[in-house]
């Protein structure tokens, strides 16, 4: 089993959800804050989803910061965005909506466990 967060596990988060697709393009960027902070972009649409390195020129819709225990809760689907929000233990700039929108799809993007 890879290591959360480490190379190999965003590699297996990436060929999980290679065929996932969304009505809608959304573009999430996670950024796990701790040492090292990781930074991963999520993008899902109705060509697919794709695991990618932020490259400081695109905007995503939606930038989710967590600490690395919210991260592997979520990842681990044992809670989602909604009620990380509610506990503080997610921060989230951009369209705040688009989690209430996209919750479906978001919730397919959980990693690897």
């Amino acid at each position: 089993m890879a290591v959360f967060l480490s190379s190999e596990w965003l590699h297996d988060l990436a060929e999980r959800l290679a065929g996932t697709t969304n009505p809608v393009r959304l573009v999430v960027e996670v950024v796990v804050r701790g040492d090292p902070e990781t930074r991963y972009r999520v993008d899902t649409g109705p060509a697919g989803t794709e695991i990618r390195e932020p490259s400081g020129n695109d905007d995503a819709d939606l930038t989710l910061f967590l600490d690395a225990e919210g991260a592997r809760c979520l990842a681990a689907g044992d809670a989602n965005a909604q009620e990380l929000l509610a506990a503080g233990s997610l921060k989230v700039r951009g369209d705040l909506r688009a989690i209430l929108d996209h919750a479906d799809a978001l919730g397919a993007l959980r990693g690897p466990t």
